[in-house]
Formats: structure tokens, C-alpha cells, sequence
């Protein structure tokens, strides 16, 4: 599993790639953890390298959600394959997250909804 974050302005892409499982997770959960505290309240996740995401995963991006709209931010998926789209309509949870084509267009996003 990769984990990558750089930053856009105020916001920070983490680019996920990989199997991303309960295992993986656990794995890196320093590194994850650690991008996740310095994220922000605004966050891309460019899952364009993800080839699947188990309930782990989807938890963890579900608990970034949530901390960054305490923070008064929000969270895109930027990059989703027909696969991880499939998962994320079939688990209800396109009314929960903003998606876009591509990283860039998830800053441009949070930007515009600053």
C-alpha cells in the first residue's frame, strides 16, 4: 500500500495506492495517521493508484471526513476507478462524499467552497 502527501496551497492530497485493507492499514498506520493530523481540514484523496479499498479503509476515509468537517472543510475522491465507484454507490455513500476526475479538480473544489 503507498501512501503519498503533498500539499496544494491549504490543501493536502494524500494519494492512496494499493491493495487498502485491514492489513495494509495496520501496516502503516503511523504514516496514515500522520498525514491525517497535518491534513487539515481540507483533503484530496487521489485514489487513482488504488486497486481496493476493504471496510478499513472505507471507515478510515469516512473518520476523515468527519474531522475535517469539524474543522469546517470537507473531503474529496479524486481519480476513482469504475471499480471503487461501484463500491462507494453500492455502500450508499455518493451522498456522503464529493468525487472528481482528478486531484487537481478536487482542490479546485475545496477552494471554490472555502
Amino acid at each position: 500500500m503507498l501512501v503519498e502527501s503533498t500539499r496544494s496551497g491549504d490543501v493536502t492530497i494524500l494519494t492512496v495506492g494499493g491493495e487498502v485493507d485491514r492489513i495494509a492499514l495496520r501496516r502503516r498506520r503511523e504514516a496514515i495517521e500522520t498525514a491525517l493530523e497535518s491534513a487539515g481540514e481540507r483533503i484530496v484523496f487521489d485514489l487513482s493508484q488504488a486497486s481496493f479499498l476493504d471496510s478499513a479503509a472505507i471507515a478510515l476515509l469516512l473518520r476523515a471526513r468527519r474531522a475535517a468537517k469539524a474543522k469546517g472543510g470537507g473531503v474529496v475522491l479524486a481519480a476513482c476507478s469504475s471499480f471503487l465507484m461501484k463500491v462507494f454507490h453500492t455502500l450508499g455513500l455518493e451522498a456522503l462524499f464529493r468525487f472528481t476526475e482528478t486531484p487537481e479538480e478536487g482542490v479546485a473544489l475545496l477552494v471554490e467552497s472555502a
